[in-house]
């Protein structure tokens, strides 16, 4: 509860802003990641306990997990499918990669797979309760 991340798709940006969980608001903002066209785009996120980002990448057969304080790609997935829509952690231990894609225009895509990691992710926060 001390930053939220934006992802701004069309300007390959990852903006990291401070969030005062009292208040809701937001300041600071700061560019956390800049993702390489030649990559693909960014989409969906999720952020393990380490605070490293996870990000789909739309056009790019992968998901890429970044350091947000460097920018720095420090791992990446490839998956076989192009458009990378969204990953989430999940299973017993929080330490499983599901990351789903979308069909592009040859009709390919539209599939769920799954990554085991030497990490665990965050669990979701829930908003209003």
């Amino acid at each position: 509860n001390k930053y939220m991340y934006h992802i701004d798709t069309p300007t390959q940006c990852i903006s990291r802003y401070d969030f005062d969980a009292k208040t809701g608001k937001l300041s600071n903002k700061t560019t956390a990641v800049k993702v390489p066209e030649n990559e693909g785009s960014p989409d969906g996120m999720t952020i393990d306990c380490e605070g490293m980002l996870w990000v789909a990448l739309w056009g790019g057969y992968a998901v890429a997990r970044y350091n947000p304080e460097t920018g720095e790609q420090l791992l990446k997935i490839s998956v076989d499918a192009e458009n990378i829509s969204c990953c989430a952690f999940g299973g017993e231990n929080m330490d499983e990669l599901f990351i789903t894609s979308a069909i592009n225009d040859n009709g390919e895509g539209g599939e769920l797979f799954w990554y085991q990691t030497n990490t665990k992710g965050m669990s979701t926060y829930r908003f209003g309760e």
